[in-house]
Parts: structure tokens; C-alpha cells; sequence
């Protein structure tokens, strides 16, 4: 993160990264560098209380960074859920408790600068395409893997919707149908499995099912919570659960990259996400999964290239990039 202050008269935007638990906001510049960048809980007790709390954040920031509002071209917000970009509708959030809420012309009311929205995971799609690992290209995916699981498709440039608003939604796709319980009702969804919680809950499955072969790792962990970047370095040492538990979900996922490039050919996979940049060994277990695949399939195979399957290098900062990038 930049935290060099923006020159005032500066072309600025503000990137909001709007989360069911918290608010991350910045400054950002043209060249994508990062200012200001701020942090408070999400107040989710109904959504005009939402909205309050998001525009008290940006207020401090423009405070903070001695804007005025003729410096700022746009705010952009990136929220989880379904929204509608066009009319800055919410249409409908879980995390956030919302329906039908309009988040554009709401927080004008309380700013005075206009503000552009869209899906989190979309837009940090576009955030790829102008600041990190998509630039120069017009056709990417962008897959999120934290404690949800979706992906953003860009196609010819553009965001790829479908008929409902739902495309990408990859994260409720069956993928065992003897799989755990997804929060959406269903089983075996890929999200049940790969998700960051699901991966911890496969770990302490398999642990408890042989507690006479716990390793040292495993006693070092009795008390404290297990992260995902403890159980890739865990995996990495040899402890035999913490392997065959990575293993077992990077296969799942190479599997729903598999059908991603199949079905749509893009130039680039980008992976985000807590999971996907929690531990530097998280894409080498990847990549061998991949191999596998290709080894048995020439027609997989023929789309894959040293550049086709990349981490996000925007790191925590991939929401506000994203965000900002909504501003045209």
C-alpha cells in the first residue's frame, strides 16, 4: 500500500470494498497506488444504518486526505450479492440483510459525489483488467475463494451476466453429491468444499476421525484455531492430514478451472480471495492437480500455457482496486 497523500486538484477515485463483517475503503489514484486506506465494522442492523456507516467511512477519507469533492471523479463500491450496476440497486445481499436498496442514489443524498456499484467478485474482475493481472487482455475469469466461492467472467471486455444475473455463480455448482451441507440447502456444492471454512472443517474431520495419529503439529494446534496458511505449511512439512486434505481440495478445484476453460476459453484464471493468497503453497498443490488433469486430457491440455493460472498480485487491496474500477 501507497500511503503517499494525493496532490489536492488530483483526478481521484474512491474504492469501496464493502463486507457482511467489515468496510475497507481508499483513496486511488490513476496508476491504481492506494492512499488513505480505512477500516470499520459494517453495521448490518437495517440498510440505511449500512449506508450510514459507509458514508461516515468515506467522509473521514476525503478528511483525511484534504479532498474536496470537485477532486473526486467517482466512488465505486464493490457488495456481495446481487445488484443491479445500472439503476446502483442492491437487489439482494445475505451478508448484508438487503433488498431492493438503492445504494447509488442513497449514498448521494448523503455525499453529493456519485457513486457506481457492482458485484464484489465482478468487480474485482475489472479491477484485474485495469490494474493487476488482466491488463491487455478481454477475456478472463476471475475466481474468488475465501469463505465463499464465485467467479466474475469477462468476456470481449465485458462482464458476463447471463439471462438471471447469475452467471459465474460457480460456488453452488453439485460437484459430490455425497458432499457436505452448503449453506444454500444443497450438497456437495463446491463451495461446501473449497471455501476456506470448508477446507478447516475437512482438516479437523479427518483429525478427529484418528485422533491416535495426531502429529506434533496437530498437539501444537489443540489450542489455537487453524488457519488455512497453518494447514498449506503443515501440508508442505508431510503432517499426513493436513496433506491429504489439500491435496483432496486442490483437486476439486482444479476440476472447476477445468470446467470454466472448457466451457468459456479464456486467456487468463485469476484466483483471489483469503484462501488464494493465504499461503505461498497454495498454488504450487494447485498446479500439481492441474497436471494431473492434463496429463489425461489432450483437450485440456491444449488451453493451458505457464501464465493461464495466476494469483491476484492486488492482494487485500483487490476489492478497493476492484471497486475503483467501476468509476469510468
Amino acid at each position: 500500500m501507497n500511503d503517499v497523500m494525493p496532490r489536492r486538484g488530483q483526478d481521484v477515485v474512491i474504492g469501496v470494498d464493502v463486507g457482511g463483517t467489515k468496510i475497507a475503503a481508499a483513496i486511488v489514484d490513476s496508476r491504481g497506488e492506494v492512499s488513505e486506506h480505512l477500516i470499520s465494522p459494517t453495521i448490518t442492523t437495517d440498510p440505511q444504518s449500512t449506508l450510514d456507516s459507509i458514508s461516515t467511512l468515506i467522509k473521514e477519507i476525503i478528511g483525511k486526505g484534504k479532498l474536496e469533492k470537485k477532486d473526486i471523479r467517482g466512488i465505486g463500491l464493490g457488495i456481495p450479492g446481487l445488484v443491479d450496476p445500472i439503476k446502483g440497486i442492491g437487489i439482494a445481499s445475505v451478508n448484508l440483510q438487503w433488498q431492493d436498496v438503492p445504494v447509488a442514489d442513497e449514498l448521494y443524498k448523503r455525499l453529493g459525489i456519485h457513486c457506481y456499484i457492482e458485484n464484489d467478485v465482478r468487480a474485482a474482475a475489472l479491477g484485474e483488467i485495469r490494474y493487476g493481472k488482466g491488463k491487455g487482455l478481454s477475456n478472463l475469469i476471475f475466481l474468488n475463494i475465501g469463505t465463499g466461492v464465485a467467479a466474475a467472467i469477462v468476456l470481449d471486455g465485458k462482464i458476463f451476466r447471463g439471462q438471471n444475473g447469475m452467471a459465474g455463480e460457480i460456488g453452488h455448482a453439485v460437484v459430490d453429491i455425497h458432499g457436505p451441507r452448503c449453506k444454500c440447502g444443497g450438497y456437495g456444492c463446491l463451495e461446501a468444499i473449497i471455501s476456506g471454512p470448508a477446507i478447516i472443517q475437512r482438516y479437523q474431520e479427518k483429525l478427529s476421525s484418528d485422533l491416535s495419529s495426531a502429529s506434533e503439529f496437530q498437539s501444537h494446534q489443540d489450542n489455537k484455531e487453524v488457519t488455512i496458511q497453518d494447514l498449506y505449511q503443515a501440508a508442505f512439512q508431510g503432517e499426513v492430514f493436513a496433506r491429504q486434505t489439500v491435496e483432496e481440495v486442490s483437486l476439486y478445484l482444479a476440476n472447476a478451472i477445468q470446467f470454466l476453460s472448457l466451457a468459456y476459453d479464456p486467456q487468463r484464471i485469476i484466483l483471489g480471495g483469503g484462501v488464494a493468497y493465504a499461503s505461498p503453497f497454495f498454488l504450487p498443490y494447485l498446479l500439481q492437480a492441474i497436471e494431473r488433469l492434463a496429463e489425461n486430457s489432450w483437450v485440456f491440455r491444449r488451453l493451458l500455457n505457464p501464465d493461464f493460472i495466476q494469483i491476484t498480485q492486488l492482494g487485500v487491496n483487490s476489492g478497493i482496486l476492484g471497486a475503483a474500477a467501476l468509476v469510468p
